[in-house]
């Protein structure tokens, strides 16, 4: 007997090399078609490994809905301190249903 379980997870997909024509048609690569450093880049096995963690990590399955970027869960770091005020988002979730003269519920 076969017991089936599905995980949710949100990937990163910043950065993967394959987005190299939509970099390019917006600027950010010089003269000679090199990145620039505005841009930081991934290969093809850097951009798949964060996926690769998602599908086939054992320890992050009790994690289920959580956002990965560069192959893990925790990345409090990455965040400036004003994106991680609760009292800020209460704010902007008032003024968003302001704007578009709607309530929502969360």
């Amino acid at each position: 007997m076969f017991i089936i379980i599905f995980l949710k997870f949100c990937l990163s997909f910043s950065g993967i090399l394959w987005l190299q024509e939509l970099i390019y048609n917006l600027g950010f690569v010089d003269e000679n078609g090199k990145f620039t450093d505005a841009v930081p880049s991934k290969t093809h096995s850097q951009g798949v490994a964060t996926t690769l963690v998602a599908a086939l990590d054992p320890n992050i399955s009790d994690r289920s809905g959580a956002y990965l970027a560069d192959c893990k869960v925790d990345h409090e770091d990455m965040y400036a301190d004003w994106a991680k005020n609760r009292g800020d988002a209460e704010r902007l979730w008032k003024l968003s249903e302001q704007l578009v003269g709607q309530e929502f519920k969360y």
